[in-house]
């Protein structure tokens, strides 16, 4: 037999080369085209989760406006923690829209301390003029004091955050405007996400100050509605047995076994109804006629959430009701708050 020349196994060996070469390249491209596929595949089903759970979020907030409205209809001029609207709706039969499973519950901003009531807007030389609310600057600086959160003087760094002057201890970077919504409290001086939503504990003192501040609402805090905390805060004399009264009296049932609710602060039913002494009921009408204490709600807060198989989707809404008419004023997809409250 007669042997090949050098010169031919030279090509055939950069033939073998040059298609092993491109077998490599083949399976590499091969194994990206594999990958790029399944990560589109992700890709396109969490889209398509998330457009399913962000329409059920819609379908649940036109629900919870459906239930402001029928609220609005019944012509009461109270707003209780016995209402249809107050109650969570979904846990046992969640809404079903489509495959999408939606909860949700609806509370009534004026449960809480309102941040923006800690100023007034005024007239002087013509020109609106923002000024400090003293008093509502000390339910706030009660509240931090209650919950034993670390932030010395945080009702004067919410004044300086809002007030038109320069002068103060926190006016560095304010912007001299009301707030607008509540993550951007995180912009006020010396406002840290800790102070804002705690270390993450079931107990009050750890949960920072989200469940009992809003940026929404009328300012008044609704004594049908507002937690022990915010009850203890509306003036010093106002101490956890006091609150207690309130919570309780709101708690007991009627006769006809329908809930007692206030339907205005009224002082002869805070000394007979409650035992109060007299120098609290007067505290009572004293902080209603200012304007900080009330028996129902404006605006309300729709906390919702959505599941599409493994995919979940929250979002906070905040609703305005004037009468019958209910519009949305605010959708916060901030999950921290959501979760905070929660907890509650």
């Amino acid at each position: 037999m007669r042997n090949r020349r050098p010169a031919d196994r030279r090509r055939q060996g950069a033939a073998l080369l040059v298609t092993l070469m491109i077998l490599a390249i083949v399976i590499i491209l091969a194994a990206q085209l594999s990958s790029s596929t399944r990560t589109a595949a992700v890709l396109s089903t969490n889209y398509t989760a998330d457009l399913q759970n962000y329409h059920a979020l819609r379908a649940g907030v036109n629900y919870a406006v459906m239930m402001l409205r029928t609220d609005a209809g019944k012509g009461v001029t109270e707003d209780t923690l016995h209402e249809t609207w107050a109650e969570p709706y979904g846990e046992s039969n969640p809404l079903m829209v489509g495959d999408t499973q939606v909860t949700f519950r609806v509370e009534d901003e004026e449960r809480r301390l309102s941040a923006r009531s800690i100023t007034v807007q005024v007239q002087e030389d013509g020109k609106p003029v923002t000024k400090p609310n003293p008093k509502a600057r000390d339910r706030m600086d009660r509240l931090v004091l209650l919950l034993g959160v670390p932030f010395g003087n945080f009702g004067q760094a919410i004044v300086d955050y809002q007030d038109t002057d320069k002068e103060g201890e926190f006016e560095d970077g304010d912007d001299d405007l009301p707030l607008l919504s509540f993550g951007e409290m995180l912009l006020v001086k010396g406002f840290t996400e800790e102070v804002m939503y705690g270390k993450g504990g079931s107990d009050p003192h750890e949960q920072g100050l989200a469940p009992w501040l809003t940026v929404w609402g009328s300012g008044a805090v609704n004594i049908n509605t507002a937690p022990l905390e915010v009850l203890m805060c509306l003036h010093e004399k106002i101490t956890k047995p006091e609150a207690e009264k309130l919570i309780a009296y709101r708690d007991a049932k009627k006769q006809d076994g329908t809930f007692q609710s206030f339907a205005q602060i009224d002082k002869a039913v805070l000394m007979n109804d409650l035992r109060m002494a007299e120098d609290i009921a007067d505290v009572l009408v004293e902080v209603a006629k200012e304007g900080a204490l009330g028996v129902k709600g404006t605006q309300f807060s729709v906390f919702l959430r959505a599941r599409t198989g493994n995919f979940e989707s929250r979002a906070r809404v905040v609703l305005k009701r004037d009468g019958a008419n209910v519009t949305v004023l605010f959708w916060d997809d901030d999950q921290r708050f959501t979760r905070m409250v929660e907890k509650q």
